[in-house]
């Protein structure tokens, strides 16, 4: 006798509905738009990285150029020292003799001066290209920071033997605002330039 064929009750097929991929698009979104922005910020604190590194090696190429030029550099009047440098916008200004085509390398104090409006003039250059829109100040420091705050000025006291060179660059800070080199209230970068001893 053969039984009677089984049939079984209605099975429920389940799923995802509409509602739930919704939200799970929504979740996935707002990862995505969290990782973007990490990913932004992580960006930009690499390029303020490498704009730091590149301004402390073109501050320790100036360096290696007073020490050769020593007797230039501890000049403390701005007429005869061309390394003492206040710039924070505009063309540069061309040097009135080309180290290229005259002699600058002579030890006569004309030629000495003319090397160092030289090799200004050409570090300057390399500033330029290689930081947005630079602020730049050397000067004999001995107080480069604020004594009560610690943050670091722009003004100098023009006194001792201590050259410091002191750098901003256009740059977008943690509020997202852009500042522009020639507008920052302080340096990003103070290294001292010493450029040795008189003798």
């Amino acid at each position: 006798m053969s039984s009677a064929p089984h049939i079984s009750p209605c099975t429920h097929q389940a799923g995802f509905s509409l509602i739930e991929v919704l939200v799970t698009i929504i979740i996935l979104s707002i990862g995505m738009l969290g990782s973007a922005g990490m990913q932004a910020a992580a960006l930009q604190a690499n390029t303020q990285t490498r704009y730091q590194v590149v301004a402390a090696a073109l501050a320790g190429e100036l360096a290696e150029a007073m020490r050769g030029n020593h007797r230039v550099a501890l000049n403390t009047l701005p007429t005869a020292n061309p390394y003492l440098i206040d710039h924070d916008s505009g063309a540069l200004v061309a040097p009135p003799v080309n180290c290229r085509v005259d002699t600058c390398s002579g030890n006569t104090d004309a030629q000495r001066l003319s090397n160092a409006q030289w090799q200004v003039h050409e570090w300057m250059g390399r500033l330029q290209s290689e930081l947005p829109s630079p602020r730049v100040r050397i000067c004999f420091d001995s107080t480069p920071f604020h004594a009560t705050t610690g943050a670091a000025e722009w003004d100098c006291d023009d006194t001792g033997d201590v050259l410091v060179a002191k750098i901003a660059w256009t740059r977008i800070n943690t509020k997202g605002t852009l500042i522009f080199g020639s507008a920052a209230s302080s340096p990003l970068v103070v290294i001292p330039v010493t450029a040795g001893s008189a003798s």
